[in-house]
């Protein structure tokens, strides 16, 4: 690495540190990220540890609304700055959806991300991990009338639970359906229940889903392959992990007949991308979900 790299890293990581201080709502809060920060700095430098041992509660302002949110260390830091400043998940619609599905919601903060950007919506989430989904609803919490489901989505309509791979290290956090072998840690192993998006989108009686985000770390490809209401989804953002289902983006893509892509871009060793029904109808009409019908 050149001395010019170097500072430049440097002068970017700094970039990005000052902007989710800048989320703080107030002063106090403000300082608090910074106390986090300094906190989790000292943590590393003696431990190589890079997390809380109990999650902080910061109220933030995101996006012109006001919000509390949890974090348990950097990556979660990282994961706000991602969603939040660069509009990771950011998708031009033609008007506002009715029916949003988060698979892979992770701790919640692409939650609040559609929420406030989509205030009416029904949002849809799902998250496996145990660890996270307590983070999850808790997020959840702040958004009326979300439907929860603290399972995972299985490709094989028959399958009741799979095995869940859990990955923890300093510097990043993982959670997947398959086991990651380049990884160099040794991940928790835990039987999750599962559904499918068939099974869910019946139970709810939703006949179209407007918006679908995935992050499934290398499962969207047998998903989608087996799901039969793939071409009942209007606009589709996620993360795509030809090196994790060892597949190519361009075989991946070829499961989307019914749709076209809008937009992709790298994000480190993964695909994001965005697609969008050929031909789909402007209007959007709200399916009839059930009011009693919220965590799962």
């Amino acid at each position: 690495m050149t001395c010019a790299s170097f500072f430049r890293k440097k002068h970017q990581h700094w970039q990005r540190r000052c902007a989710v201080i800048g989320f703080g709502d107030g002063a106090y809060y403000a300082l608090k990220i910074i106390g986090c920060f300094a906190y989790l700095a000292i943590q590393r430098a003696l431990t190589k540890r890079t997390s809380f041992r109990k999650p902080k509660a910061i109220r933030c302002k995101l996006l012109g609304h006001v919000a509390t949110i949890y974090v348990t260390g950097l990556i979660d830091f990282a994961l706000l700055y991602n969603i939040f400043i660069e509009d990771e998940y950011k998708i031009n619609l033609p008007e506002d959806p009715h029916v949003i599905f988060d698979i892979g919601s992770n701790i919640g903060f692409t939650v609040l991300y559609f929420h406030f950007r989509y205030p009416n919506a029904t949002i849809v989430a799902f998250e496996p991990d145990p660890r996270n989904f307590s983070l999850l609803t808790l997020h959840a919490q702040q958004v009326p009338g979300i439907i929860l489901y603290n399972q995972a989505i299985a490709a094989d309509p028959t399958a009741r639970t799979l095995t869940f791979y859990s990955y923890q290290t300093s510097h990043w956090s993982s959670s997947s359906l398959l086991h990651l072998t380049s990884s160099e840690e040794t991940p928790q192993q835990i039987k999750v229940p599962c559904t499918t998006l068939d099974h869910v989108m019946q139970h709810l009686q939703i006949d179209t889903i407007d918006l679908m985000k995935f992050d499934i770390e290398g499962a969207e490809f047998d998903i989608f392959e087996h799901f039969t209401g793939l071409h009942r989804v209007r606009f589709l953002i996620g993360e795509v992990h030809p090196r994790i289902f060892q597949k190519s983006l361009a075989a991946f893509l070829d499961l989307f007949r019914t749709h076209a892509l809008t937009y992709q871009r790298e994000s480190y060793s993964e695909h994001i991308v965005a697609l969008h029904q050929i031909n789909a109808s402007s209007s959007l009409q709200k399916p009839p979900l059930p009011p009693h019908h919220r965590n799962n």
